[in-house]
């Protein structure tokens, strides 16, 4: 179920209660799990912000995304993601998750994403992703 809210403003909201999938994600009592995020929209570019809330593990995750449309041809992104984890990382947990949940796919209790400027032209359009998660991890990926 989900209520989604757009002020006509470049400002937007949105709240969810969810039951997911997965043997991770599908919830395993009557609590739904409970997202809500909020966006402000220029033509700078967006800042958006998302919670939730796992019911299964009783975990928060949330993220930050800051983007910005530096020109016509270069748009940029980075987002900041933290999320808790006792429950996620408890061997004797109903189902072990193994430090990742529904919500917060990465190792640690933080992460890191963004993407570098990347020269492109109209006819090519390539794209550099980097992520640093804790522990002291950091992958590049360039599509």
């Amino acid at each position: 179920m989900q209520y989604y809210f757009d002020a006509g403003n470049g400002l937007s909201a949105v709240v969810s209660l969810e039951e997911s999938f997965g043997t991770v994600g599908t919830i395993d009592s009557y609590v739904p799990h409970v997202v809500g995020g909020v966006k402000y929209t220029q033509g700078w570019g967006a800042i958006t912000g998302v919670v939730a809330y796992d019911s299964n593990y009783e975990e928060v995750a949330g993220k930050v995304r800051l983007d910005v449309n530096a020109t016509d041809e270069l748009s940029l992104f980075i987002m900041a993601g933290y999320g808790t984890d006792d429950n996620l990382n408890d061997p004797t947990y109903g189902i072990p998750a193994g430090d990742r949940g529904f919500y917060k796919q990465w190792g640690g209790n933080w992460a890191v994403w963004g993407v570098p400027p990347t020269p492109s032209t109209r006819r090519l359009h390539s794209t550099s992703k980097s992520r640093m998660m804790k522990p002291k991890s950091l992958a590049l990926r360039r599509t």
